[in-house]
């Protein structure tokens, strides 16, 4: 930084030049370019970002949510879902870093919070693909067949609980499954799960399925289901886009789920008998929350998928 002291009749004056970033192209999220006036060692919240001494810097995912400076320069930071102090868990495609791939098969899927991991099956065939299909120019993970990520536990998630679950994906078919929390044991109402294709909510004696919510095999969404603590089948709420979709229908809708805290499924919902209903999807994101969003977060939360995922 330069400080240059001229001589007034007021004393000295002292003018400060000092290197300026600004984002030069995208909207600050992974993938986009940050440019300083000056050359310098780049930073995320102090820390030094290794080999990054130039005067562009191309964001990363896993420096989302950081301030990012260039030497003495201004900071720049832009919002995160993880600003939202309800979030649980949140799988990103676009940190790379945290997929766990062979030959662009994928063995695990880590969120970025606190490292929770889904785990894809043994037979590769099930295995969901990474690296071959973007967003936006970021990495996605296409689904198909009986492709599917699973975790041992429902997240802590039990009984009838509050719950918001956001997803950005490509739905090629109706009726699929996204996500599903609970084992599907048989005994009804201890799975809740999620349908992106015709935007449903599922369980094992119950569905509540809403209005617009159909897929044209090539449109990317940003799909969020909500239900209050203590919801019965039919309270749920939905929004693609942000725009509200209305109940189109509900089994069993007086009825309430008595979820078990037991198995995470990505890619797939599991029937009561076990078999599987196959999602054809390719999902860029997936986050969790235990709360329903307010109005103010939802709409947060929107800006973000719009600007990140170009929707």
């Amino acid at each position: 930084m330069l400080d240059l002291a001229l001589g007034t009749g007021l004393g000295p004056m002292v003018l400060s030049f000092r290197p300026v970033v600004s984002v030069v192209s995208g909207a600050g999220y992974a993938g986009s370019l940050y440019q300083c006036t000056s050359t310098g060692q780049w930073t995320a919240d102090g820390v030094a970002i290794g080999g990054e001494t130039g005067a562009i810097f191309t964001m990363r995912a896993e420096y989302e949510g950081a301030i990012i400076r260039c030497g003495a320069s201004n900071g720049i930071r832009k919002w995160v879902p993880a600003d939202l102090a309800s979030i649980v868990a949140w799988w990103d495609a676009s940190a790379e870093a945290e997929i766990s791939s062979t030959a662009g098969a994928v063995q695990s899927w880590t969120d970025r919070l606190a490292g929770l991991s889904l785990v894809a099956p043994g037979t590769a065939a099930n295995q969901p693909a990474t690296g071959s299909e973007t967003l936006n120019g970021l990495n996605t993970l296409v689904f198909g067949g009986n492709d599917r990520l699973t975790r041992a536990d429902a997240l802590g998630f039990s009984g009838n609980p509050a719950i918001t679950v956001a997803i950005v994906s490509r739905p090629v078919t109706l009726g699929v499954g996204a996500v599903q929390f609970g084992a599907a044991s048989g005994v009804g109402g201890q799975v809740i799960g999620f349908a992106t294709g015709d935007t449903s909510f599922r369980y094992n004696n119950g569905a509540q399925q809403f209005n617009s919510g159909s897929t044209d095999g090539s449109s990317w969404f940003a799909t969020l289901f909500a239900r209050a603590s203590g919801a019965t089948y039919g309270g749920g709420q939905c929004w693609r886009n942000n725009v509200s979709l209305s109940q189109a229908s509900a089994v069993n809708p007086a009825n309430t789920p008595a979820l078990a805290d037991e198995n995470m499924t990505c890619g797939c919902i599991v029937s009561s008998n076990g078999s599987l209903t196959h999602v054809q999807e390719t999902i860029a994101e997936v986050i969790v929350f235990g709360t329903v969003l307010t109005v103010a977060e939802r709409t947060a939360l929107w800006a973000y998928h719009q600007a990140k995922w170009g929707l």
